[in-house]
């Protein structure tokens, strides 16, 4: 499939890539980190808000701790794609077509992955959307 006919990021290949470039040690262990270390992040704030409600101006807080569990959850589609990939040891074959053509590939994966990351729920809609459309084709 040719960038031209895809313009989104595929959240599976974003993982792969991810491995590849930087191993997958590296990889796991940053996406887990996105998803635990920032969700626990998130929900604590949130409660220290709603803790200190009386005594600090609570919408600072909820609004950090909504934001810290809206990235978490978009690290998740990206923690499980990695963990999976590493199982397999398929990550240069999931993404050998990226890799050759990497010049058409490599800046579009970076801005788009960048920003769904940090819009709500975005990488997490994405990849079911990509699920679904992957399990029609199939059928």
């Amino acid at each position: 499939m040719s960038m031209q006919q895809n313009k989104l990021i595929t959240v599976r290949k974003l993982a792969a890539l991810a491995i590849v470039y930087h191993g997958s040690r590296l990889i796991i262990i940053e996406f887990a980190l996105g998803v635990f270390f920032l969700g626990g992040f998130g929900i604590a704030l949130s409660a220290l808000g709603l803790l200190l409600r009386p005594y600090h101006p609570i919408l600072l807080l909820l609004l950090s701790g909504c934001i810290l569990l809206w990235i978490a959850l978009n690290y998740i589609p990206l923690f499980i794609y990695s963990l999976d990939i590493n199982k397999r040891k398929s990550a240069r074959l999931e993404v050998a077509f990226e890799l050759e053509y990497s010049y058409l590939y490599i800046r579009s994966y970076n801005l788009q992955s960048t920003l769904f990351l940090f819009i709500p729920f975005a990488m997490l809609i994405l990849t079911l959307v990509q699920e679904w459309q992957k399990r029609r084709r199939e059928h």
